[in-house]
């Protein structure tokens, strides 16, 4: 659903690293961290950064793992079957997921952190009871209520305004 070369594009290398800093011991060396989860060169790395960068990858999968287990958790109830790749990503799970990773993998949260993994739980809440629709496949019941907006007089005096 979501990899670490997902994620460390998505928050970013600087936050990262200083999120998973108080994961691991060392310091994070985010280049490395990056090459690793890229599967790119790690030559220019020595074997202690590459040892912290491991361990931070480490941390960062188990965070993924634990996101996953918990979104589908949800979205089995109503996909039993799963989710092709193209469902998945066209449809809010991905920033869901991004949400729940972040939150797993700090050691203190600040407001906006918890209300953001507020939010997404309620995301995961709304798609298992149908409420939330995953895209044009999904088994969602479209809801009948329909939002009129009309416009009224307003009792408001708008002549001081240069209305």
């Amino acid at each position: 659903m979501i990899t670490p070369a997902a994620v460390i594009e998505r928050i970013g290398t600087y936050e990262l690293g200083n999120i998973l800093a108080g994961r691991v011991e060392g310091d994070i060396n985010t280049l490395a961290l990056v090459a690793l989860a890229e599967g790119a060169d790690t030559s220019s790395f020595t074997a202690e950064e590459l040892a912290v960068a491991q361990a931070a990858l480490d941390r960062l999968v188990l965070a993924i793992d634990a996101a996953t287990r918990l979104i589908n958790g949800y979205v089995a109830k109503r996909h039993p079957a799963g989710l092709s790749p193209s469902e998945i990503a066209n449809s809010p799970l991905p920033d869901i997921a991004l949400v729940l990773v972040k939150y797993e993998l700090m050691v203190t949260t600040d407001e906006d952190t918890r209300n953001n993994h507020k939010a997404a739980m309620a995301q995961l809440r709304d798609i298992s009871s149908g409420a939330l629709s995953l895209g044009a496949d999904d088994p969602a019941k479209p809801s009948d209520t329909r939002l009129v907006v009309v416009g009224g007089n307003s009792r408001f005096d708008w002549g001081g305004f240069g209305l």
